[in-house]
């Protein structure tokens, strides 16, 4: 099937990127990682941090 590897590329690369941000939140809130290298690593794994950032405000107004 044309594009098969492609395909397993793309699926295993967001796949360690979705691995990578979880292990990086666990170590954030065990505190084994500041907040700044959290967001390092999140961005390094393709996320977009102003929207991260304005996701986690937004959360941050509804529980105060």
């Amino acid at each position: 099937m044309v594009g098969t590897n492609e395909n397993s590329d793309e699926f295993l690369d967001a796949a360690m990127r979705f691995e990578t941000t979880a292990l990086a939140l666990n170590q954030f809130i065990a505190g084994r990682i500041n907040f700044s290298d959290y967001v390092d690593i999140l961005e390094t794994c393709g996320v977009d941090i102003d929207q991260f950032l304005t996701a986690a405000i937004d959360n941050l107004a509804l529980v105060y």
